[in-house]
């Protein structure tokens, strides 16, 4: 009779171990800067050609309804990070040089979450929400940070690599000649990071410079347009979506990793929104509606446009289902569209708020402009040019009613500032 010992070690060693789970996919989340509608040419733009943008289309899902919390930078950044509403933390315009507000610390970001699971998080390029020790990256989150604390269009420019400022160009042709390689600089800083970080699952998040003014144009792209210096930014960052992508298929991450392109606001220019109305600081689709793709090889269908809204909001919840990450223990605007982004059902709550000024549930919009109301069908009229209060005044009661007892809620649930807010002139 065989020993107990032997036969347990014969029985080890003759059953198969069971197979090692795979790991939690990486998440790209390029942002770009004041990029509009009109200047993806997979968004039918004519301004300039975005093949790798485009690329990122053809093999993911390209959505058509797309809005972010606020159209400016710092409010919308936080809620794309967070899922949250910038209500509920009095964050309000942008934050630049002597700003004192910041997002606190109460609130967890992709970071924050993602790394909880083990994963490696950086940022490259710009951060916009907060420039005091308690507010950076690095407390947020971010296990490395390279960039600008706020926009490149303001002064002092001053270069981060996490905690340590480690450029600060002169004024004139030294900053001049700064801003026009930080597309260079923060693409090379990302394959980096990627290369680094390939070992473990890993968050990138590429806050561009393109495409915000001053232009950020390298030498080697100045004229590629054949337009305008905005315009060959468009192109630079459209080559640096590009070099993200290389970068992936050479290190035999493209089916492991989700890539999403999202811009923060609408473009200040009107054409760049294509036939939205408005842009950049308004409440009218050409500033709150933007470009959004998602490609995840070999687990979204490629080719997909999706028409059913999504939001800034929904961005967290969706990855933490897709990640297996821990959601985090408070309420969130967002939800979870992972099956709508793969072609199955939505979630069925589709209403958007954005403090006094509009309110979307479903396919009407409510929007107060310059003080009076005016109301629009999103389905048949995009672009905002029939406004049908009169026709639909009901529609619109109920609509501004609803939009006042939901900015009450989320003010009485809102923290208050960790310091106070003091909002600079938009850039």
């Amino acid at each position: 009779m065989m020993a107990v010992a032997p036969l347990l070690a014969w029985l080890a060693a003759a059953t198969p171990a069971p197979a090692a789970s795979a790991p939690p996919p990486n998440v790209v989340l390029i942002i770009a800067d004041d990029l509009g509608l009109g200047e993806v040419s997979s968004y039918g733009s004519r301004i300039v050609s975005t093949p790798n943008i485009d690329a990122l289309a053809r093999d993911g899902v390209r959505l058509s309804r797309f809005y972010v919390a606020e159209p400016i930078c710092s409010p919308s950044r936080a809620a794309l990070l967070t899922g949250r509403n910038p209500l509920r933390y009095k964050l309000g315009g942008a934050i630049g040089p002597g700003g004192r507000s910041g997002l606190p610390a109460s609130e967890k970001t992709l970071a924050d979450v993602l790394g909880k699971r083990g994963y490696a998080t950086g940022l490259v390029g710009k951060w916009h929400l907060g420039i005091t020790p308690e507010f950076f990256p690095t407390r947020h989150g971010f296990q490395e940070f390279y960039g600008l604390l706020y926009g490149h269009g303001q002064s002092p420019i001053e270069l981060y690599h996490n905690e340590q400022k480690i450029e600060t160009p002169a004024r004139g042709p030294e900053a001049e000649a700064f801003i026009s390689g930080l597309t260079q600089r923060y693409t090379r800083e990302a394959v980096r990071f990627m290369e680094a970080s390939r070992a473990r699952p890993f968050l990138l998040v590429l806050a561009e410079a393109a495409c915000h003014s001053p232009a950020v144009v390298s030498r080697e792209f100045r004229g590629r347009s054949g337009r305008s210096p905005h315009d060959d930014s468009i192109v630079e960052l459209d080559w640096s979506v590009g070099e993200v992508s290389a970068a992936l298929a050479r290190l035999g991450l493209e089916k492991r990793t989700i890539v999403i392109f999202v811009s923060d606001n609408g473009s200040p220019d009107g054409d760049g929104n294509g036939s939205m109305r408005g842009g950049k600081w308004t409440i009218l689709e050409g500033g709150i509606r933007v470009p959004f793709i998602v490609r995840w090889t070999g687990t979204l269908p490629a080719g997909r446009v999706e028409n059913r809204p999504a939001s800034a909001y929904d961005l967290l919840p969706t990855l933490v289902s897709w990640t297996g990450a821990e959601r985090p223990g408070y309420t969130l605007e967002g939800r979870d569209v992972s099956e709508m982004l793969a072609g199955r059902a939505a979630p069925p709550i589709e209403e958007f708020l954005w403090a006094k000024r509009a309110f979307i549930s479903g396919r009407w919009k409510l929007a107060i402009l310059k003080g009076t109301p005016a109301l629009y069908d999103l389905e048949a009229d995009p672009g905002e040019k029939n406004d049908v209060i009169a026709q639909q005044p009901e529609i619109a009661a109920r609509l501004q009613a609803t939009m006042a007892a939901k900015e009450a809620a989320l003010r009485a649930d809102g923290r208050p500032p960790v310091r106070p807010q003091r909002r600079p002139r938009p850039r």
